[in-house]
């Protein structure tokens, strides 16, 4: 698959919006195609932090593409340039700008839940921009896996609030969409649960509960290489016992995540994250 920029005086872009309309501008300045807007407000008014136009456009962008959790049909344009913006900053060096991409393209990635909307939308989208995000996909995946093997000392540098952001980024990234939703929906220490088989809802479940615990079957139990990738469940909490402090006190909970849940009302036994899906995304 190859990845492709959609050129910026492309009438899609007025097809395509985000929660707040048009993103081109937005696109145009982190590309560099456009030096500084006119004017640009932040769309995140509670952040008082002094920031250039650059940053502000990037956070926009991000705020625009996945704005209350909901993916918004800009993606599919916005995100190989995200990506290109990442190949610079690696080339560059530049490891903060590096974890604000991941936490916030993985932001994007997480409400990216496929449903029958979304499945419809796709199918109407012009084979090019489809393909190009898919290859943007790929690629930025590629680069998390060798930013999390690389950069572990700088991880363990971070503040822990922006550490637990870039995990669930990095997550969403690597592909486990619905668990990063659900840790940003609720947190590590809770979730909401939904049978899809009988009337069973509890829109907050404590995994910390034991009576909650009882009802869950673990995971085996593995060690993580420091290289593979492809088990969250291994490398997540690995990475948590890693960084200590108080962070580390939900290693403990993230197995629950992956183990399998039983109904307490009619003993449907499945995956808890399926039970989390029917509670947030049922279709």
């Amino acid at each position: 698959m190859k990845m492709t920029l959609t050129p910026l005086d492309s009438p899609l872009w007025d097809k395509y919006h985000g929660a707040y309309g048009n993103v081109r501008q937005e696109v145009a300045i982190i590309s560099g195609a456009e030096k500084k807007a006119p004017s640009i407000e932040r769309l995140r008014r509670l952040d008082l932090a002094e920031k250039d136009d650059f940053q502000i456009a990037f956070e926009n962008l991000c705020e625009n593409l996945s704005h209350q959790m909901t993916f918004y049909e800009a993606n599919y344009l916005a995100l190989p340039y995200i990506v290109k913006l990442l190949s610079r900053k690696i080339a560059e060096g530049d490891f903060s700008w590096q974890v604000n991409i991941f936490s916030e393209v993985g932001c994007c990635l997480a409400a990216d839940i496929p449903d029958e909307r979304s499945r419809a939308f796709e199918a109407t989208l012009p084979p090019e921009i489809l393909e190009s995000y898919r290859a943007a996909e790929m690629r930025i995946k590629d680069y998390a896996k060798k930013f999390i093997v690389n950069q572990m000392k700088g991880l363990q540098l971070l503040n822990e609030s922006t550490r637990e952001f870039l995990l669930i980024g990095l997550l969403a990234i690597l592909g486990n969409h619905i668990l990063a939703q659900v840790l940003i929906l609720s947190d590590y220490d809770s979730c909401g649960l939904a049978c899809s088989q009988c009337d069973y809802y509890d829109e907050e479940v404590y995994l910390d509960d034991p009576e909650i615990q009882s009802r869950i079957v673990l995971p085996p139990t593995e060690n993580w290489d420091g290289q593979s990738l492809d088990k969250p469940q291994v490398w997540l909490p690995a990475l948590l016992s890693k960084f200590g402090g108080d962070i580390k006190l939900k290693q403990s909970l993230i197995p629950y995540l992956f183990g399998e849940y039983t109904c307490p009302e009619c003993g449907r036994r499945a995956p808890l994250l399926d039970f989390a899906k029917q509670c947030y995304w049922s279709e």
